[in-house]
């Protein structure tokens, strides 16, 4: 194991930081009291048993001067030769194993968590550099991960960690499409939703994405970006779309495939594909293709041709009644979109 930065530097510097808090508080006006004392012993001893996993030779370095801070607080706890040395043998023998045991067990249980977690994300192949950059000393931690190319651009993303109790926490996802000749836009998408990396791309395109929540509101909640406004990283805003409990993605389904006399349209799959920000595609025998996605903004569908122009209602109509009434031939799919930017912007954030 390969870590990019001195861990036992790290945990010097962070204790630095610790102390300074400390006497903010007032805990000490000067020299360290004793209670600095033992919170600086407890705490150079934590990080040394941390240190102790695949220690790099500049680590172990620190790890001597560690070990030598920490033998000059010993002193001072305990004046006693005798006893000094029982308590050193003791913690040698008993203690910092078993902190060595713990730490490791609980790394163990994190990355497992982590890896869980990025898989269930469409990310996958990153076990060994996690275990290779997550150094348990740094609070936060950015990590960038290879582009996912596709046919017109790439798609490039960075997790946020932060490290609290031993344990890192997936804290944000950075997404940012880069469209050949078009546009180059970025998000930032708290991991408090819990979206897969294709609810970015689908956001990042002008998508609407369904959060399931599994609490009593009846409400649907939806997310989407305001492409209107960017805040100080040049990012797009995520918005919240709570809509009232008289709207419905179901029940607006079943009503326009009424109207359409287009049964297709209401179906479970349709629903799971638009509620995660994709298209669904339709091919109706003798009748042109045509996309449907949702318009949470306006409490809505909106329908398109294949060349992404709004296709009013009643044309759509027109356009089905030449269609053949085989079931079979009522073809889905999901539209993979290209990064090319629609011509219109229909789409509004309902404001």
């Amino acid at each position: 194991m390969a870590f990019d930065v001195n861990r036992g530097k790290i945990i010097l510097k962070n204790w630095d930081a610790k102390q300074r808090e400390l006497e903010l508080l007032g805990e000490s006006a000067g020299d360290l009291s004793g209670g600095i004392k033992r919170e600086k012993y407890i705490f150079l001893r934590r990080g040394l048993a941390r240190l102790a996993t695949d220690p790099t030779m500049d680590e172990r370095i620190y790890a001597g001067i560690i070990r030598a801070i920490m033998e000059k607080l010993r002193k001072d706890f305990f004046p006693n030769p005798l006893l000094r040395k029982y308590m050193e043998w003791k913690e040698r023998l008993l203690i910092m194993p078993g902190l060595v045991k713990y730490f490791k067990a609980r790394r163990e249980q994190n990355f497992e968590l982590m890896d869980k977690r990025l898989t269930a994300m469409g990310i996958t192949g990153l076990s060994g550099h996690l275990r290779s950059q997550l150094d348990y000393e740094r609070e936060r931690i950015d990590l960038p991960i290879s582009s996912r190319f596709e046919q017109n651009g790439a798609l490039e993303v960075t997790l946020s960690f932060e490290q609290k109790f031993n344990e890192y926490q997936l804290v944000s996802m950075e997404a940012t499409l880069l469209a050949k000749g078009e546009y180059d836009r970025k998000c930032s998408i708290p991991e408090r939703y819990a979206l897969h990396v294709n609810h970015a791309i689908y956001l990042l395109k002008g998508g609407a994405v369904r959060i399931d929540q599994e609490t009593e509101l009846k409400a649907e909640k939806w997310l989407q970006l305001d492409f209107e406004h960017t805040d100080h990283n040049g990012q797009f805003p995520l918005r919240e779309h709570v809509l009232d409990e008289r709207f419905s993605l179901d029940k607006v389904l079943a009503e326009k495939a009424k109207e359409l006399e287009y049964p297709a349209i209401n179906s479970q799959e349709v629903l799971e594909i638009i509620k995660n920000g994709a298209q669904a595609v339709f091919n109706p025998e003798n009748v042109d293709p045509f996309y449907l996605e949702a318009n949470p903004g306006d409490k809505g569908l909106i329908f398109r041709d294949e060349n992404q122009r709004v296709i009013p209602l009643y044309e759509l109509k027109e356009n089905l009644l030449k269609r053949s009434k085989d079931p079979h031939h009522q073809q889905l799919s999901i539209k993979k979109l290209d990064l090319t930017n629609r011509k219109d912007k229909s789409q509004g954030l309902g404001r």
